[in-house]
């Protein structure tokens, strides 16, 4: 797998991880009526805000299996949890992959 389509995987993953859940199918035709190939419900991510021992406001990003696949950092409102929510929201549809060395 190259860098773009890597790049891309991560980028139908996330949708599919901050979308809406949705069905997907494709059929064959045989004769007049249709036959199923493919049925499967993806279970959409969430996003939990809760308040940790310091009484910050923070959020983590659950995958539909309940795994936590990311957190965010502490804050001191409400408003500024969702805000965060939502700017990861953005950011992670258009996020390229990057490799770092450490």
């Amino acid at each position: 797998m190259n860098a773009d389509d890597l790049a891309l995987f991560w980028h139908f993953h996330a949708l599919a991880l901050i979308q809406a859940p949705l069905k997907l199918s494709a059929t064959v035709e045989s004769g007049s009526a249709p036959i199923p190939l493919l049925e499967r419900n993806i279970m959409a991510g969430k996003f939990e805000v809760y308040m940790d021992k310091s009484d910050q406001y923070r959020f983590r990003l659950k995958a539909g299996n309940g795994e936590i696949i990311a957190t965010g950092q502490g804050y001191t409102s409400k408003d500024g949890v969702l805000k965060g929510i939502e700017s990861v929201k953005r950011t992670a549809a258009e996020a390229a992959v990057v490799e770092v060395e450490v």
